[in-house]
């Protein structure tokens, strides 16, 4: 998995991080985001590293500037329920 962190310009409450989410789950439906207006972060966790160009066009058509990107890999942990069934499945 990959973790790319989009810092934005523009984003002023809570609305406005449901708006960008809106915006990139047009393009990636799958693709697990968070943002915090008070930071200017959206997060986007996705399997392949996602387009920095598609996704500055879809935050720019939304009236937000994108000031940076950084991606990086990292492997997402299993969930307590995933940790649970499995130490159950094994026992």
């Amino acid at each position: 998995m990959y973790r790319t962190t989009v810092i934005i310009d523009g984003m002023h409450c809570p609305m406005c991080e449901s708006q960008v989410k809106g915006l990139i789950r047009k393009l990636y439906p799958n693709a697990s985001l968070s943002a915090a207006h008070k930071k200017g972060l959206l997060s986007i966790e996705y399997p392949f590293i996602p387009s920095q160009a598609e996704i500055k066009k879809a935050l720019e058509s939304g009236g937000y500037q994108v000031k940076s990107f950084s991606t990086e890999k990292f492997e997402k942990k299993p969930s307590l329920f995933a940790r649970l069934f499995h130490s159950f499945k094994t026992a």
